[in-house]
């Protein structure tokens, strides 16, 4: 056991957590009075890497107040990838682009879902409709279709005729590009996607 508020299995795996989402992680070494041997988590948020000219130094602001610099030696590190063996590269600035494109198609899917009246076909007149039959339309309309339980079902109206609705390109694909996104943010972590339960054998 790290210390007596983390087990071995918790300490691990915000360990690695940390080195594979920031790029880095750090953990303070504190020798006690009995001469057993704690390991505390560094908070990343509280972090500010201070490296200097082939020197290491990492600054860290303790929730209570003040601060201390950890010099080479006095901390346990976990690193992911680096280009100098010194600043660690962090995926989720590199698949930031990927993450951001994934973010969106997830909007835009809830927002479809959500507010979207997307009926099978509409009904159309050749006769002009004043105010009053427009907003009865309009009403039976939105009773009709609004929400993903009315999908697809048609309003029977007097006098109409009725024009049906394809599928675009953009909507037949929303599902396909979200399935690259997930590849395109796990190739940055270098993960197999039938761990994340995707691809052919997911």
């Amino acid at each position: 056991q790290p210390n007596p508020l983390t087990t071995g299995a918790e300490f691990w795996a915000t360990f690695a957590f940390n080195a594979v989402l920031r790029g880095r992680s750090y953990a303070e070494p504190v020798l006690q009075s009995d001469g057993s041997l704690e390991l505390w988590q560094l908070a990343p948020t509280r972090l500010q890497e201070a490296h200097e000219e082939r020197r290491y130094a990492v600054d860290y602001y303790y929730e209570a107040g003040g601060s201390r610099r950890f010099r080479a030696g006095e901390l346990l590190t976990g690193s992911g990838i680096s280009q100098d063996g010194v600043y660690a590269i962090a995926p989720w600035k590199v698949a930031a682009t990927a993450i951001e494109l994934a973010n969106i198609l997830e909007a835009f899917g809830r927002n479809f879902f959500r507010n979207g009246a997307r009926p099978s076909g509409v009904l159309t007149s050749e006769l002009p409709l004043g105010i009053d039959a427009r907003e009865r339309l309009q009403a039976q309309f939105n009773g009709n279709f609004a929400g993903v339980i009315n999908a697809g079902k048609v309003p029977i109206l007097e006098a109409m005729k009725y024009q049906a609705i394809t599928v675009g390109n953009t909507d037949s694909q929303y599902l396909e590009l979200r399935r690259n996104q997930v590849r395109e943010i796990a190739r940055n972590w270098r993960l197999p996607l039938h761990m994340l339960g995707e691809g052919e054998g997911g």
